[in-house]
């Protein structure tokens, strides 16, 4: 199950509640900007390509732009985890200098 817990300021915010043996996978255009995953409560496993983290209650995991995750609860307890989409990084140009 997943639940928008916030949109504001170009951040957002999805709970998603994952039972025992549940997955989803962010599709690209949710996987545009940088993210954050926190775990509060459980244990998923997070994909990231070729590479699996396991994200236990308490920890979180940076989950970088344009890379999407595949989330998955593999044991047997439910697990939840917040996913925290951070706001597109601002470029200021000018004739002298571009700040990022």
């Amino acid at each position: 199950m997943r639940k928008s817990v916030l949109t504001q300021g170009g951040v957002d915010g999805a709970l998603h509640q994952l039972g025992p043996g549940a997955e989803f996978t962010e599709t690209r255009a949710e996987s545009s900007r940088d993210r954050v995953l926190f775990a509060s409560n459980g244990q998923v496993t997070v994909a990231l390509g070729p590479t699996h983290y396991i994200v236990s209650a308490e920890e979180a995991l940076h989950l970088p732009a344009d890379t999407p995750a595949s989330v998955r609860n593999a044991t047997s307890a439910p697990a939840k985890v917040l996913i925290v989409t951070l706001p597109a990084p601002r470029v200021v140009t000018s004739s002298l200098v571009t700040l990022r």
